[in-house]
């Protein structure tokens, strides 16, 4: 009886982390005096089976966000769509990432 129990929750477990997104956080960028951070979080969603990019900024100092989030989301076709989708989130945020005076790290 508990070995099936067991069974069944092991079961439930993994099925509900396979259906979860999948996401990256990474720090891409800072300004001089490290006042604010530009953060991206990027990924793939299992349920939408698409992928995502939001470019946050954030005052360190006042630990509040800078900027409204410049984000995209669409369809997961190929691998290589992830890459295309990042960098023109990047383009997007350019505007905002030079009023900040952030420079993105390589």
């Amino acid at each position: 009886m508990k070995l099936g129990l067991g069974i069944i929750l092991n079961s439930l477990f993994i099925s509900s982390v396979w259906a979860s997104p999948i996401q990256m956080i990474n720090a891409i960028g800072a300004s001089p005096k490290g006042q604010y951070v530009a953060i991206e979080e990027y990924g793939y969603n299992a349920g939408l089976k698409t992928y995502y990019s939001r470019i946050k900024l954030l005052n360190v100092w006042k630990n509040e966000y800078a900027a409204p989030v410049v984000e995209l989301e669409k369809g997961a076709q190929r691998p290589t769509d992830l890459n295309k989708i990042r960098e023109k989130v990047k383009k997007l945020a350019a505007e905002n990432l030079e009023k900040f005076n952030i420079v993105l790290s390589s």
